[in-house]
């Protein structure tokens, strides 16, 4: 058995190294244009998709790049401004600034808590999919456009491009919630609107995804924590075993 000291060393140890393990759980959140290559403002439509279990994003050129503080222009490009409504990109959303500022939609993620996926010159990557062993929450936060109303989002297998699953229709609006059940294969979004169907899998810019990495410490965190406290109960049980058999 570990002494008392080892055993506090061992905590300490467990509780520094637990950030270095990987998530375990995503956050992802994905803008929408709805008119591909118009203004690209990643604003009509905004969706927080979730898992229990890691979110993995692949795209033919790009990754995830950190945020930086935005501006008014396109560099970076998730922030210019929307033709509808001034500063209302899906990046001013998030971050509760510009015309969300005070915003209580907003979900007011800090800077440092964001990083958006795109190529290496700061432009949405063409050709997105995203692959999950869990079933992926998703949650319709936003919806600008005029064209609500017959706006429809779903997802579809890269396997099987025209065979499209619908997620919500136009009359469903901010706050619809529904869950997407994939076996873990890789699967593109879309949107469908009066210009047509529009994916994360085309060579269009109208999809722009973002990731949380803020939250709560992920399972496996918990597991090596609960560890070091369980060892600590051992030692403290082992030294009072002493005092009693010495008294």
């Amino acid at each position: 058995m570990l002494s008392r000291k080892a055993s506090k060393v061992l905590l300490v140890t467990l509780i520094v190294l637990a950030p270095a393990v990987p998530a375990a759980a995503s956050s992802i959140w994905l803008g929408i244009d709805d008119h591909p290559l118009a203004d690209q403002t990643f604003s009509n439509m905004v969706l927080n998709i979730t898992s229990s279990s890691l979110i993995t994003v692949t795209g033919v050129s790009g990754g995830w790049q950190a945020m930086v503080i935005p501006n008014s222009d396109y560099s970076p490009y998730w922030d210019g401004y929307s033709s509808e409504l001034g500063q209302a990109n899906v990046g001013f959303y998030l971050l509760g600034t510009g015309y969300y500022a005070g915003n209580p939609a907003s979900p007011d993620i800090a800077l440092s808590n964001l990083q958006y996926w795109g190529t290496e010159v700061g432009g949405a990557d063409s050709s997105v999919s995203f692959s999950s062993p869990g079933s992926l929450g998703v949650t319709m936060t936003l919806e600008l456009t005029g064209n609500a109303d017959v706006n429809s989002f779903g997802w579809f297998y890269l396997s099987a491009p025209n065979s499209l699953m619908q997620v919500f229709s136009g009359p469903q609006g901010p706050g619809a919630t529904a869950t997407i059940t994939t076996s873990g294969a890789p699967i593109g979004f879309y949107l469908n609107n009066e210009f047509g169907t529009e994916t994360t899998t085309q060579n269009s810019v109208q999809f722009a995804e973002f990731e949380d990495t803020s939250g709560v410490p992920e399972p496996t965190t918990c597991v090596m924590i609960g560890l070091g406290l369980l060892l600590l109960g051992f030692a403290g049980k082992r030294r009072h075993h002493r005092a009693v058999a010495h008294s």
